[in-house]
């Protein structure tokens, strides 16, 4: 039923499956763990992983009483309400409910007209008959929200914050008769927890239906009739139906039919692709024209497109450098925030003001504000095609000031084409040159590897069984071919295999043509032929380095694997700063590890499409894999994914990033400047206390929206 992950005599955590994504019985569980156990210190349950993490420093804990426990709720809580979303479960709990609010927003409201039409006070003259008014039970039932998220707060960190103090002003205040001042500050507390809630339940919903759609059901094939049934309800295996118009609802594989489908919620192509039996098809796509029949293969939470909605989601757990400081600044402004309440207070002797201080000085809008400034950002990217891993790498792109770039796949078209096959010598032909090499490159997913292949395929040329495959990085791959050792790869690879018959290939690689390339083929350490790959340059290629340069990029560098001669044609053609040649994976990584050393203050970008990238994508503070034929472990490894493979896609994500951490420095700015400006009106009479609170909530809700206008950002 669970998994340990690691268990000590003072920590513990376990994994149950039965707990990943069900919001509801893990709260369930944290609650019940939380007074089940004896002498644990603190629960934490996690729905997106089913963890349950337990510290017990007076001892060890026995996984069968957790155990105990998580079977226990199981049969609780019913299997309809584990699935609620965290958006529903902690919607109450930071303020009372949309209901409430409206209730006693309205009786404050008759309280406020009854004052000023009679003149009357609100409260009784007897202290204790104060605490058992209507008008005071409702400001301590409004109070309760933050009173429990003030003693959550107490309990983790061993320290007072605002909330608590607030709570201790509020039964100041109606002890001293400010029942009314003190229900309406609470109320607007209340308001502001709820306007926050909405804002950051709006953006979630709003990324999901602009990924997936707002179609919940879907056409299942049974006993050849088509049932209208919930998306939620299909299962592994289960056959549905697609026609023209319908948003796939799945990821699964074409059983039968033809249709084109619009995959640019994925990849940011918005030419359609044609699918048919046995192409894969995935959940957000739209099927343009035509009807299809498919086997579900993911569904839900499983699909490629969930997973990449749950990395925007949880976004904030992913911070940047912004991102870290306004959680700081949060924190270093509460002994701050409690000097000046204590200051108010001690000026104006009025603890209504104090409580408004409070709240003003709140850096509720700084947090918010980032986080779903940096959600959007991500939700945007995902919507062009670019799949953005991570919170940190919005702030790091848009931070980037040297960007490295490698030329096959990355600069030049990814699709190469075999131009020319040179035999030397009569022993062997262009034919068994093309077949040796196609025999050995099934495993290298490189652009050179995969025009040989395509050509072999198109020639009809079968490819012989191929033993002892050892594929060098960067380099070239050898392999044993009926029996004999064949080689293929560059010119270096060939020397550092002291193959005979290598001298000339200078003399061969000077007469190239721009992004063309050689790959020399050996058998048994004798050189026997070459194969003359091309692939030209990507259109608008010069446009886009000037781009690059324009947006505030310092320096653009090539790092490419050619010749000498080749890498000079492309400098001319490029206005690039620098270009090194006969680059292997481990030079470039040692190219930006000196450069990162000599220029500590810089932020590197690596762009690339291969294995042989993935070096230079661990050093690099930021890397990005070119999607459209690259390389799997590069686009594994890489921190964000250009899902189209079109260069144009750099431009628009380091734009992305820049425009981001603009929102986000504008929204502090705006932030502190008018809750600065709140504060001194109220502390010099100029605004009541009760307006500058509204005034707050309004600011807040300013930036936030400003924030999330990321989201249209083009």
């Amino acid at each position: 039923m669970y998994i340990i992950r690691h268990q000590k005599p003072y920590r513990t955590r376990l994994t149950f499956a039965v707990l990943k994504g069900h919001y509801l019985l893990c709260r369930k569980v944290q609650e019940e763990l939380a007074s089940a156990i004896e002498g644990c210190e603190r629960v934490q349950v996690k729905p997106p992983s089913g963890s349950v993490i337990l510290e017990h420093a007076k001892g060890p804990v026995p996984c069968a009483e957790i155990e105990n426990v998580v079977r226990k709720m199981l049969e609780k809580v019913p299997e309809r309400g584990r699935h609620k979303d965290r958006e529903e479960i902690q919607q109450h709990r930071n303020h009372v409910s949309a209901t409430g609010l409206i209730v006693t927003g309205i009786y404050l409201l008759y309280l406020g007209i009854k004052r000023w039409l009679t003149g009357s006070p609100v409260t009784a003259p007897a202290i204790i008959s104060r605490f058992i008014s209507l008008p005071a039970l409702t400001a301590l039932w409004l109070s309760i929200p933050i009173q429990r998220q003030a003693i959550d707060n107490f309990r983790e960190s061993g320290k007072p914050d605002t909330g608590m103090i607030s709570t201790a002003l509020l039964y100041v205040s109606i002890a001293m008769g400010n029942v009314l001042a003190v229900f309406t500050i609470f109320w607007l507390y209340n308001v502001s927890n709820w306007l926050e809630q909405r804002i950051q339940v709006r953006t979630r919903r709003a990324v999901r239906e602009m990924l997936t759609g707002k179609s919940t059901t879907a056409w299942l094939l049974k006993d050849g009739i088509e049932i209208e049934v919930e998306t939620s309800s299909l299962q592994s295996g289960d056959i549905i139906s697609l026609q023209s118009g319908n948003r796939v609802p799945v990821d699964g594989v074409v059983e039968g039919g033809v249709a084109v489908i619009n995959e640019s919620t994925l990849t940011g192509e918005e030419l359609p692709v044609e699918k048919s039996t046995g192409a894969q098809v995935f959940a957000g796509t739209m099927v343009e024209e035509g009807a299809l029949q498919v086997k579900v293969a993911k569904t839900g939470e499983e699909t490629r497109l969930a997973s990449i909605l749950r990395i925007i989601e949880n976004a904030e757990q992913d911070i940047g450098e912004l991102q870290r400081t306004s959680r700081m600044l949060s924190i270093k402004l509460v002994p701050y925030t409690l000097g000046l309440a204590a200051a108010a207070f001690l000026l104006t002797g009025n603890p209504i003001v104090a409580v408004t201080v409070l709240i003003v000085t709140c850096p509720c809008a700084l947090r918010l504000s980032t986080s779903v400034t940096i959600s959007a950002a991500m939700s945007n990217g995902a919507q062009n095609g670019i799949f953005i891993k991570g919170g940190r790498y919005v702030e790091t792109a848009g931070r980037v000031n040297v960007l490295v770039l490698d030329k096959t796949g990355t600069i030049t078209d990814p699709v190469s084409e075999v131009h020319h096959i040179e035999a030397f010598g009569t022993t062997y032909g262009p034919e068994d040159i093309l077949q040796l090499a196609a025999s050995v490159q099934k495993t290298w997913q490189h652009p050179l590897g995969r025009a040989v292949m395509h050509r072999a395929k198109e020639d009809g040329i079968v490819r012989l069984p191929c033993d002892q495959a050892q594929l060098v990085v960067g380099r070239g791959i050898k392999a044993t071919v009926s029996g004999r050792e064949v080689l293929v790869g560059s010119c270096r690879f060939m020397q550092e295999h002291d193959v005979a018959g290598i001298q000339g290939a200078a003399e061969r690689e000077a007469v190239l043509s721009p992004g063309a390339g050689l790959l020399y083929v050996a058998s048994s350490g004798q050189l026997i032929g070459s194969i003359e790959t091309g692939s030209p340059l990507r259109e608008n290629m010069t446009t886009i380095v000037e781009q690059l340069k324009a947006i505030g990029f310092a320096r653009v560098v090539l790092l490419t694997g050619d010749s000498e001669t080749g890498a000079r044609v492309i400098r001319k053609q490029l206005s690039f700063d620098e270009v090194h040649y006969q680059q292997s994976p481990e030079d470039k990584a040692a190219w930006i590890s000196s450069w990162k050393k000599m220029h500590p203050h810089d932020v590197v970008a690596m762009v690339g499409d291969g294995v042989n990238d993935t070096p230079a994508f661990a050093i690099a503070d930021l890397s990005l894999a070119i999607g459209h034929n690259g390389a799997d472990i590069a686009m594994e490894y890489a921190d964000i994914v250009l899902h189209s493979g079109e260069a144009e896609q750099l431009i628009s994500t380091f734009t992305l990033g820049q425009e981001a951490i603009r929102l986000i420095r504008q929204n502090h700015a705006l932030a502190i400047g008018l809750n600065g400006l709140t504060l001194a009106g109220m502390l010099t009479n100029v605004i009541s206390p009760v307006s500058g609170a509204l005034v707050h909530n309004l600011i807040t809700f300013g930036v936030v929206s400003n924030g999330a206008g990321i989201l249209t950002y083009s």
